[in-house]
Formats: structure tokens, C-alpha cells, sequence
């Protein structure tokens, strides 16, 4: 299967960057590594078989645009899947090949694969009781009318199939909705009749950048994190959603197509997710609407 890896990056440290390099042409299952670079271009990243971009202009809309180019450029390429993971992290080696047997048992087009948080310098991070902080036992959420329902995070998201369709609408997302964006893409092609799969082993390595995901997890702080505009810009939009009335929810939720009777709950993801975790499976809702968990994958 022919798979696109997409990375956006802009002016992430340059260890960070070339960790993530490694760890894509570390896959077990071949790709082609497309980089796009917001407004910026670094010369160093060409080569090693990577297609690399450059956007004229930085856009700043949290790696939606850059997505949205490179993953065009694959579809008119002939690639069959693209992979997207952000230039401050990194993925396990079997990560690809783990979603390509997904698609290829169940027919997977929108695939999600957990996060396992890290420290800044990539050092497990460990609550407060010493347990590694993994999100395939926690999920991730917005709320709705009170209720938490699932989202795919843009880091380890996979689309395939039809779900390539889809792969300009990053630019969809307005400016000022740019820190939730992959709420918006996500949710929109989860009230889709596509097959998703949310897959069960954390093969996405997720770095800490923001202070309150240390708080949440009783980390210690780094003094010098400095990531002060990128929160601000993630709590405008936070508020944004939040504020919304009645009939503006159901505004935002049509112009993106999101039905909100066809989002799973979090709790719900959650617990099905581990039980995949626990049978060394993937839990799958099919384009029927069925939910199931295929283990083992």
C-alpha cells in the first residue's frame, strides 16, 4: 500500500525535528515523507527521499493548510492512505504498518492511533502515581450540550479510501477555530458513513508543549516552556465553542456537516478502546453504524 506521511512544521526546535525525521524513516512499512513548511523553508530537510514544500506565506492555522496542500499533492500522486504527524513528535516504527493492517482487515478509511504523552525532552510522563500517561485509557473530547463526545486528534490521524476526499478540508476551519481544528475535521468525517477505526496500541508519541497538559498530569512544569500564545489561541477557541448558544452550535455543526447523534461518546471510546488495547485489537465502527471490537488485529 502506497502511504503519504504529512508533516507541517514551522520554527520547531531542530532536535525536535530531526527526531521526528528518524522515527518516520524508521517505519517498518515503507512511505514517502511529505514536509511542508508554513511560510518558512529550512534546506537541511531535503533529500533522503522526502518531498518537501513550502507554503509562500506562513498562514498559522495550526498545520491545516500545510496539510491540506500535502495531502492533495498525494492524492494526485496515486497514494493510498496519508499519515499525519506533527514536527514535534514522533511515531513508533510500526506505526504505519499497524494502520495498514487495519485497512486492509477491516476496511479502515479514517483511522486514529493513541497518543503517549512525553515530557519536552521525550521522557515517558508519569502521573502522580508513577503510571505512564497513555490516552487510549482516557480519549479525547469536546463538549456538546453537556456531554463529552470523541474527536481524532490530528497527530496520528489516517485517512484511506474515500476518506481521501477529504483531505483539503483543513482549510475549512476558520482562523479563530485554528487551535481546534481537528475537532472540526474530525468530527466532521465521524458523522460520515465511513468505517473508523480507533486503534489500541499508542504508537504516537506525543511532546508536551503547553503547561496546563503538565498540570493535568502533576508534571512538573519547565520554567522556560514559552508556549504562552499557543494556549491563549487554544483557550480563544475553547471559549468560542463554549459560548456558543443553541442555535449557533447547530450553525458551526452544519457548516461543517458534523451531526452530533453520529459522535460516539468519550466514555464510551474510551472503555471499548481499552477493552481493544487488552485483546490486542482495534475497535472499528463500521460504515453501517456498527460498533465492534476485531481482535485479535
Amino acid at each position: 500500500m502506497k502511504v503519504a506521511v504529512i508533516t507541517p512544521y514551522y520554527r520547531e526546535p531542530d532536535e525536535w525535528v530531526a527526531a521526528m525525521l528518524d522515527s518516520v524513516a524508521a517505519q517498518t512499512h515503507p512511505v514517502t515523507h511529505v514536509l511542508v513548511g508554513d511560510g518558512v523553508r529550512r534546506d537541511g530537510l531535503d533529500g533522503d527521499g522526502r518531498v518537501h514544500m513550502n507554503l509562500p506565506q506562513p498562514v498559522n492555522d495550526s498545520g491545516g493548510t500545510p496539510r491540506a496542500a500535502a495531502g492533495a499533492w498525494a492524492v494526485q500522486n496515486g497514494f493510498e492512505m496519508v499519515v499525519y504527524v506533527d514536527a514535534d513528535d514522533r511515531l513508533a516504527p510500526n506505526c504505519v504498518a499497524s494502520l495498514v493492517r487495519a485497512h486492509q482487515r477491516v476496511g479502515g478509511e479514517v483511522l486514529s492511533v493513541p497518543h503517549a504523552y512525553y515530557d519536552r525532552d521525550m521522557r515517558p510522563a508519569r502521573n502522580m502515581l508513577g503510571q505512564h500517561v497513555g490516552v487510549w485509557a482516557v480519549g479525547s473530547a469536546r463538549h456538546i450540550g453537556g456531554k463529552l463526545f470523541a474527536f481524532m486528534p490530528a497527530g496520528g490521524l489516517a485517512l484511506a479510501g474515500r476518506a481521501l476526499a477529504h483531505v483539503r478540508d483543513w482549510m475549512r476551519v476558520p482562523p479563530e477555530l485554528r487551535r481546534v481544528h481537528d475537532v472540526i475535521f474530525s468530527q466532521a468525517l465521524i458523522s460520515k458513513p465511513y468505517t473508523l477505526v480507533w486503534m489500541a496500541q499508542a504508537h504516537y508519541h506525543y511532546r508536551m508543549t503547553r503547561a496546563h497538559q503538565y498540570e493535568s498530569f502533576g508534571v512538573p512544569v519547565p520554567p522556560d516552556l514559552g508556549t504562552a500564545e499557543k494556549d491563549e489561541a487554544a483557550e480563544t477557541a475553547i471559549r468560542l465553542l463554549s459560548r456558543l448558544d443553541e442555535a449557533g452550535r447547530r450553525e458551526l455543526e452544519s457548516r461543517f456537516g458534523i451531526d452530533a447523534g453520529k459522535l460516539p461518546d468519550r466514555d464510551g471510546v474510551r472503555d471499548a478502546v481499552a477493552n481493544a488495547h487488552q485483546r490486542r485489537g482495534v475497535f472499528v465502527r463500521r460504515d453501517t453504524g456498527k460498533f465492534e471490537v476485531v481482535a485479535p488485529l
